[in-house]
């Protein structure tokens, strides 16, 4: 995929430009995984499809901006778009970041939500790297669908 391509679709999912929709709150998780955010932990939601995960995130958005982070250091990115169907690898979520970091250019320490993770094969070295060297608060949602969400990170996932 093309730099443009690429920044189209982030555009599309992203809220730099436009106002963020209205969730439902969900206090109990809000707060459990804001706690994890604000650790430096990676925050893994698993769970079965059309659960409300993506949703679960859009709150985290709301409450990082909530708390002053600018929008332009929140990067969300839907791996269930069917423009990244053809391209599906580790080298995509490089491409994501290099594209979000030039065209965006973030003052701080990006938080990546990384939608349906599950679909990139070797998906847990490049969130390793990004969590190891601290280059990014990476949270990422998996369906049950894929029952090695967990079971494949083990080894190379901290915690």
């Amino acid at each position: 995929m093309e730099k443009l391509e690429i920044l189209e679709v982030l555009n599309d999912w992203n809220y730099w430009n436009r106002d963020l929709p209205k969730t439902i709150s969900r206090d109990y998780y809000d707060k459990k995984i804001n706690s994890f955010i604000k650790n430096d932990e990676i925050v893994v939601l698993k769970g079965i499809r059309r659960c409300g995960k993506s949703t679960l995130l859009v709150n985290q958005i709301k409450i990082l901006c909530d708390e002053g982070i600018d929008k332009n250091d929140i990067l969300f990115v839907n791996l269930e778009d069917p423009r990244f169907t053809n391209c599906l690898n580790v080298e995509l979520l490089s491409k994501i970041k290099d594209v979000y970091l030039e065209y965006l250019n973030p003052s701080k320490k990006p938080y990546i939500f990384l939608d349906e993770i599950q679909n990139i094969q070797d998906w847990e070295k490049w969130v390793n790297k990004e969590y190891e060297l601290k280059l990014s608060n990476i949270v990422i949602t998996g369906s049950n669908s894929s029952t090695t969400l967990l079971q494949t990170s083990n080894p190379s996932i901290p915690g």
